[in-house]
């Protein structure tokens, strides 16, 4: 929800930036608006996203790995498919461990986020790799890169703010 009422206010912003820049009658104050209006989207977006992802529940299950699938492209992901041992069903969890540790048919521990069902620990319990442990942070770090992204474009509106307006009839 927050996601997409950011990418909303993100395109309005965007808009507002590109159409001041592009028209004749250049319009500082839109344009310093529009700037405004995507720091806002990068500053909600980073600091709720954040939020979220640390106050989200963070549940154990124990259970059979029934498929590890890795995903290649810009951030190498794994996705463990889970075969709780309480009946309930699968669940898949993504990591950025890609080892080849953790194998089909093994009992492991997991430790995950409610939040995005991104893996924060994982025990095997039982096979060959019996005793490995995953560890993994719960990427908030990555949202609080929106919000250095808000910074960056509330300095380019400061800038646009006190740029000096061309005289007339000057290029």
């Amino acid at each position: 929800m927050v996601g997409g009422l950011c990418f909303l206010l993100f395109l309005v912003g965007a808009g507002l930036a590109m159409l001041s820049g592009l028209s004749k009658k250049h319009r500082r104050g839109i344009e310093v608006t529009g700037h405004l209006l995507i720091s806002a989207c990068f500053f909600i977006y980073g600091l709720v996203s954040s939020h979220v992802l640390r106050v989200a529940p963070r549940p154990v299950i124990t259970g059979q790995v029934v498929e590890i699938r890795p995903k290649r492209s810009r951030m190498d992901l794994n996705y463990t498919t889970i075969q709780p041992d309480n009946g309930a069903g699968r669940l898949m969890l993504h990591s950025e461990f890609l080892g080849s540790a953790v194998q089909v048919g093994e009992q492991v521990r997991a430790r995950y986020s409610d939040y995005d069902y991104g893996l924060l620990e994982l025990d095997v319990l039982s096979g060959p790799g019996k005793g490995f442990v995953i560890q993994e942070n719960d990427s908030a770090f990555y949202h609080v890169l929106y919000v250095l992204g808000g910074f960056i474009f509330l300095g380019t509106a400061y800038l646009i703010w006190r740029k000096k307006p061309k005289a007339p009839g000057q290029a």
